[in-house]
């Protein structure tokens, strides 16, 4: 019992697995911000392009 803990005890590093899944949540998370700005900003600059109409 003791030796099981203690394997458990040094087993505190990431896996490939898991750094790859935290890799892709981030670049999808930083997509989809970077998208709602420039959606943002092209609707921006349409409402400002009809009110100089």
């Amino acid at each position: 019992m003791r030796k099981n803990s203690l394997n458990i005890a040094f087993n505190g590093g990431l896996s490939l697995v898991e750094l790859l899944i935290s890799i892709v949540l981030g670049l999808t998370l930083a997509t989809g911000v970077v998208q709602i700005y420039a959606d943002s900003n092209t609707t921006e600059r349409d409402r400002e392009a009809r009110q100089r109409m």
